[in-house]
């Protein structure tokens, strides 16, 4: 009887020891890959596939729950994942020669997604907080994409294809999403939220094109859509619920948005080429309608104080 349930307890103690056992598959197809792989805690998991020569991975997972995939088809990638706290989640693929990925994330419930297709691209994804999550897309050459959260609830999507595009996003606060889109080369776009709700939309299709976003307060949109060459568009809010929309269509124009206050509206399309436009609304509920058609328009509109409207139309 005394066997029987020293029999029972060993049984339940190895039930539960390989209940909170931490799960790696590792696997290497090539010549010269190198894995390294630490793992502290429970229930963490992590599988890791090189298929290729000389691509070298590291993974640290400290925690519980946590889950990583990494894929290196290809030579000579790297990447760098770590991860502390409780069911964070990660899926990177490197497909191709001399990708990039790093990937940390503290905290709880932060999720990150990295596909790259190409050569010499970096994917960089930094996560603090509870359930974050970021999204990157690289089809090309030396495109470069950065994240960086701070907070509970933040959303950032990027998607470059092209070649040498860089795409930068920093959000600090709770519930904030940033989206950046990138079709062609050499083509640059950064957003910074700080604050609670604010939204961030940049599109480029072209080459050359530089975008802009600062957002401090909460439940501002900001949105660019640079459609060609060499634009440049810039929008700061500081406040709460502003609106601004920049659209370019052609090349070389600039437009800028600066809005202090609340509640105020911005557009500003350009359709053309050497257009510039600036508005500076300082206040509450203004309303700035600014439309250039042709080339080398010039607008500076002012808006201090509260509910003001300027309508402005320039074409040749």
């Amino acid at each position: 009887m005394k066997k029987i349930i020293l029999s029972a307890f060993a049984l339940v103690a190895s039930a539960t020891l390989f209940a909170q056992a931490n799960s790696d598959v590792t696997t290497q197809v090539g010549n010269l890959n190198l894995a390294t792989v630490n793992q502290v805690g429970i229930l963490n998991d992590n599988v890791l596939d090189q298929y290729g020569d000389e691509n070298t991975a590291a993974v640290g997972q400290n925690g519980a729950l946590n889950s990583n995939y990494t894929l290196q088809w290809g030579n000579k990638n790297d990447a760098i994942i770590s991860q502390v706290g409780l069911m964070n989640s990660n899926q990177s693929y490197s497909i191709g020669n001399r990708n990039s990925v790093n990937v940390d994330q503290f905290g709880w419930f932060n999720e990150s997604l990295i596909i790259q297709q190409g050569n010499r691209n970096s994917a960089e994804v930094d996560q603090v907080g509870l359930a974050n999550s970021s999204e990157q897309y690289q089809t090309g050459n030396r495109n470069s994409a950065s994240t960086n959260q701070w907070g509970t609830a933040n959303y950032n999507m990027q998607d470059q294809w092209g070649n040498r595009n860089k795409a930068v996003t920093l959000q600090v606060g709770l519930s904030n999403s940033a989206e950046q889109w990138q079709y062609g080369d050499d083509n640059n776009a950064r957003s910074k939220q700080t604050g609670t709700n604010n939204m961030s939309q940049q599109q480029q299709m072209g080459n050359d094109n530089v975008a802009r976003v600062v957002q401090d307060g909460s439940n501002n949109y900001a949105g660019q859509g640079q459609y060609g060459n060499a634009n440049f568009a810039r929008s700061k809010q500081v406040g709460d619920g502003n609106y601004s929309l920049q659209l370019q269509y052609g090349d070389n124009n600039e437009a800028r948005v600066r809005q202090t206050g609340d509640d105020n509206m911005a557009f500003q399309t350009q359709l053309g080429f050497g257009n510039y436009a600036k508005d500076i609304q300082t206040g509450n509920d203004n309303l700035s309608v600014v439309n250039q058609t042709g080339g080398f328009h010039y607008h500076l509109g002012t808006q201090i104080g509260n509910s003001n409207a300027m309508f402005i139309n320039q074409s040749n």
